[in-house]
């Protein structure tokens, strides 16, 4: 069938039916060209199937930047934890090993006095 010329180009159907499209947020069964037109009815079903599968790429395009920022901060709080667990842990370590060596310093002084009490130390010979 030819282009009337009552009917709108191709271009302005599609245009048409992604503007209703985007206006509307749903896809309509009817076209504005339906009694006028084949092929203007086609071009705006065209019109907004092709807003409906932009609208879809743009949402998924949202929810997987979505999903990566979320992915993102689980990591950067994930980080921040293992951090503060690590300085905890040194922390721990630091102070386990501060006793242990306190504890050695006293057993050492003890131990000395007891010597010296007993009269066990012998001062170094000159000889060496």
């Amino acid at each position: 069938m030819s282009h009337r010329w009552d009917c709108p180009s191709d271009y302005e159907a599609r245009r048409q039916g992604e503007r209703d499209y985007e206006s509307r947020g749903y896809r309509s069964y009817s076209t504005p060209y339906d009694d006028q037109c084949d092929e203007a009815a086609a071009a705006y079903n065209r019109g907004q199937r092709s807003a409906e599968y932009q609208a879809e790429q743009d949402a998924e395009e949202r929810a997987a930047h979505r999903r990566s920022e979320e992915r993102q901060r689980e990591e950067q709080e994930a980080y921040y934890r293992a951090q503060q667990e690590e300085e905890y842990w040194r922390e721990v370590q630091a102070r386990h090993d501060a006793e242990l060596q306190a504890q050695h310093d006293a057993a050492m002084a003890e131990a000395y006095a007891e010597l010296e009490a007993e009269g066990e130390l012998n001062p170094p010979s000159p000889e060496f």
